[in-house]
């Protein structure tokens, strides 16, 4: 991230700082002129990027594509559109958001101070739960679906990143084939998110911003939610938007609360 000024608004969940301070920008730069300085390169790539859409979607004829794997980084992924709007009632206040995220990230910062304080003691690589390694589609299914494991804290210590984004990729295609509701996994999307560690390699973040619409159009379409599945849905989208920092996914409802 790069800035002449510094960062416009802290994020209250993940904030974030600038980078490197490129100095004043003019928009008489020749970007044709070889640069003479590490600073009038960084001056020149910033001018040069703002001329373009910050996103740029390409036209990519699917039909040509290998279909993305859960164990291969090859392939494409399923692209889960933008969801209709939902109506105020069914979206959560500010104030249930923040409430939310504090019980969040207390939690996160108790799961934290235990794995920190047992590498302290020499005590890494936990394996309190016996648990498939991270690629185990079919034995992870059967835990999960079939056995319905509960979330606890031996849980918590045992999940490791690759095992947290391979379920959050599981629970994506599970959904999708029409196997699980979200909120029969929520207890345990919930502990992943608890576990997962920044920064993001840029295809979980997709996985994740796939779940939160997958919420969204469920919290849509589903005709008999009842209070308990529907603060399940909004949890998450919540949880994506504000610490995974998907701020364009956030709820936000018209009356203003």
């Amino acid at each position: 991230m790069y800035s002449t000024h510094g960062y416009d608004s802290e994020d209250e969940y993940c904030p974030r700082n600038v980078c490197l301070d490129v100095g004043e920008l003019s928009a008489d730069t020749d970007l044709t002129k070889t640069p003479t300085s590490g600073q009038e390169y960084l001056q020149q790539v910033v001018l040069e990027a703002s001329k373009y859409r910050d996103v740029v979607v390409a036209n990519i004829d699917r039909s040509k594509l290998k279909k993305q794997n859960s164990n291969s980084n090859y392939g494409y992924w399923n692209f889960i559109p933008e969801a209709p709007p939902a109506r105020d009632d069914l979206k959560p206040t500010k104030a249930w958001q923040s409430h939310q995220m504090e019980n969040f990230l207390a939690l996160k910062s108790q799961v934290e101070s235990i794995k920190a304080k047992l590498s302290e003691d020499g005590i890494n690589d936990l394996e309190l739960v016996n648990l498939p390694k991270a690629e185990r589609e079919k034995k992870w299914k059967a835990l999960v679906l079939e056995q319905k494991i509960v979330p606890s804290l031996k849980l918590m210590l045992s999940f490791d990143q690759v095992r947290c984004e391979n379920l959050i990729i599981y629970v994506n295609e599970w959904i999708e084939q029409k196997l699980i509701d979200i909120w029969e996994v929520g207890p345990l999307l919930y502990s992943v998110f608890v576990c997962m560690e920044m920064p993001l390699d840029s295809s979980i973040v997709f996985n994740l911003r796939t779940l939160a619409r997958h919420c969204a159009f469920t919290r849509v379409q589903e005709n008999n939610l009842d209070d308990k599945k529907l603060a399940t849905l909004n949890l998450f989208i919540c949880i994506i938007s504000n610490f995974f920092a998907q701020k364009d996914l956030m709820d936000a409802r018209s009356d203003g609360l």
